[in-house]
């Protein structure tokens, strides 16, 4: 039995919460062997474990509950309990708890220890350090309170404690990897430097991230005032203590940051206090040549926000959707077609389980589609209920309550009603996007089989073609896109003067589509683009509002608002490259040159400084330093 109990609580702390079910099925099976029609304990307590990782912490208890009505002096069920107290904030019932465990086992840290790592779970980080501080004194040779301590302080932005609890963890226990990667990365924080503004601490390694971290103070500034404002969907909220945002010299030092260990799929991530995100510097060590930063900090700043305005107490899928929707960009192609497809194969979350899509994905692509239907169910939820609806839904996860709780008390509608609902809102927008044909209309791939079972040349292999159902059907998105990559296929993916038609229409039908807007780009080049050609800019300004890995986009449009006489644009699309490609040198001298020719000399001055350290050896960029510093009589 010990042996399956292990590996349910294995399988419970993975998110993999089936395979703790069988596991305690079997526990029972076990115990029911050896007395007929009696039941496990650790069987229970593996049910208990899993629901509290679910959030479901009332049933959590009385599970435990449960037990302890059998066995009033299991100490690890009553740890257990004392934890489950402590998330529901029933001080009374914890003090009670923790007196009759201090009865039993005089000065022991079970049940600190227990409280305090539920609660580092829950991220209530306050009482979460306060339990393992006890645990820790209370058995101080015990090394999982002290390394449960030290990755809760580096979570809580706290470093001397995390460095201290740490230190003594990798003592003890020398073999734990977390612990001895996150020591070694707290020694390396402890020597970086540091940019304080009202609002932010912003630590960085000395060196080539120095010209970023002293770019971001004013940007960090503006996401400030947008996230904790009311106006626009805002939180109307501010942290009662300064962020730290870390930048991370390579992605290993970032996952470390996070996890304890050098793995993660993204590049930068919140744990309320502290924000890590890997700097978009290549070279060795990195993921990304470049990336939308100041979109990605806005998102993370949402989740600090948040978690603030809510004690960190909010359904996971809650906080992702409500970070996707204040990033405050459009829609994009993929995410719109991945919902779509999902919506119509009856596949998207149900609303119980969103929050496991991100936590523990089982298909691929879950973890974006969890994002994505979060987000949408967000934007339904602002657009059904109002702008103050999630407001208020996030002080009631604040006071406790749960998901389904909080629909009824908030929103005033049941969570299974609210889902009808929203798939047939869903259904709508899907047809906006383009991407479902008009209500009443068959598919394209259901027109193609009508066509060919009402025709008898199908029988002799001489089937229709798309472009005969477009006449047919010549307002029809999906028709209209199907014929359209046809003929790119058709030319080996190449657009030509002839396609221009059928490439304006579909980026007409389908209005997330990015493929019609590219190759039109693309033929526009071929002749070069006009700068008065609204059109051609439209579709770049497009493709660059919803591209986050590439500058392309937005430099070629700071060229061409500079041809068209309007310097405010296109020095809003330079700083825009810049903000995607802060250490690529080409997109650094199109920023001096805009800001130049702009009039913003000191900018300009900026932009060539930042030159000087990442293309050191190019003497050219330190005497256009010297001449500029000269002429601003510096």
């Amino acid at each position: 039995s010990q042996a399956w109990y292990t590996l349910g609580l294995m399988h419970v702390r993975s998110f993999n919460f089936d395979a703790a079910d069988a596991v305690a099925d079997e526990l029972d099976r076990i115990t029911s062997r050896v007395r007929e029609g009696a039941t496990s304990p650790y069987a229970t307590l593996v049910r208990a474990r899993s629901l509290l990782r679910q959030k479901e912490p009332r049933l959590a208890g009385e599970s435990v509950d449960e037990v302890l009505g059998a066995y009033p002096q299991m100490r690890e069920a009553l740890a257990l309990r004392v934890a489950i107290a402590a998330v529901f904030r029933d001080i009374e019932l914890e003090s009670q708890l923790l007196a009759r465990l201090e009865e039993l086992s005089p000065n022991s840290a079970l049940a600190h220890f227990e409280a305090g790592k539920q609660l580092a779970d829950w991220r209530q980080y306050a009482p979460a350090m306060a339990h393992l501080e006890i645990a820790t004194a209370r058995q101080s040779a015990w090394p999982e309170p002290w390394i449960e301590l030290g990755l809760l302080a580096m979570q809580a932005a706290e470093d001397q404690i995390a460095l201290d609890a740490l230190g003594r963890a990798t003592e003890l226990d020398p073999f734990n990897v977390r612990a001895k990667n996150t020591l070694q990365l707290a020694t390396e924080l402890a020597t970086y430097e540091r940019i304080e503004t009202d609002h932010f601490i912003v630590r960085y390694r000395q060196g080539p991230d120095e010209i970023l971290a002293r770019e971001m103070p004013p940007v960090l500034d503006r996401i400030h005032a947008r996230i904790t404002g009311a106006e626009n969907d805002g939180l109307d909220h501010v942290p009662d203590r300064k962020t730290v945002i870390d930048l991370m010299p390579s992605h290993d030092w970032f996952a470390v940051r996070i996890t304890g260990m050098p793995d993660i799929f993204t590049i930068a991530a919140s744990t309320g206090p502290a924000i890590a995100m890997e700097s978009p510097r290549p070279g060795p060590g990195s993921t990304t040549q470049g990336y939308d930063w100041p979109r990605v900090m806005q998102h993370e700043y949402v989740h600090t926000v948040g978690l603030s305005r809510t004690k960190n107490r909010v359904p996971h899928w809650f906080t992702e959707a409500q970070a996707v929707y204040l990033e405050d960009g459009p829609w994009d192609e993929s995410r719109a077609r991945r919902l779509t497809a999902s919506l119509e194969a009856d596949e998207l979350f149900p609303l119980d389980e969103l929050s496991y899509g991100f936590i523990r994905p089982r298909r691929p692509g879950d973890r974006s589609l969890a994002y994505a239907q979060s987000a949408w169910l967000y934007e339904y939820l602002v657009g059904r209920f109002g702008s103050q609806a999630p407001l208020d839904l996030m002080d009631a996860y604040a006071d406790g309550q749960t998901q389904r709780e909080a629909f009824e008390s908030v929103l005033g509608i049941d969570q299974d009603d609210l889902e009808s609902e929203f798939l047939s809102w869903a259904t709508g927008q899907a047809r906006n996007w383009g991407l479902l044909g008009p209500e009443g209309m068959p598919s394209a791939g259901q027109l193609v089989r009508k066509y060919e079972s009402d025709n008898a040349e199908a029988e002799r292999g001489d089937g229709p073609s798309l472009a005969d159902l477009l006449e047919s059907y010549p307002d029809h998105p999906q028709l209209i896109e199907a014929v359209a990559r046809q003929r790119l296929e058709d030319n080996r993916g190449r657009p030509t003067p002839e396609m221009a038609g059928i490439l304006s229409r579909w980026a007409e039908a389908v209005p997330v589509a990015d493929e019609p807007r590219r190759m039109l780009v693309l033929l526009a080049r071929d002749e070069g683009i006009d700068p008065s050609d609204d059109i051609t800019l439209g579709y770049l300004e497009h493709l660059d509002v919803r591209a986050q890995y590439t500058a392309a986009y937005a430099a070629e449009l700071s060229r061409l608002y500079m041809r068209r006489d309007e310097p405010e644009k296109a020095l809003a699309k330079a700083q825009r490259a810049i903000g995607i490609e802060p250490f690529d040198a080409p997109t650094r001298e199109l920023a001096a040159t805009i800001a130049g020719r702009a009039g913003e000399l000191e900018l300009a001055r900026e932009h060539v400084r930042a030159l000087t350290g990442i293309e050191p050896e190019r003497e050219i960029h330190r005497q256009r330093l010297e001449a500029m510093d000269k002429r601003l009589g510096r």
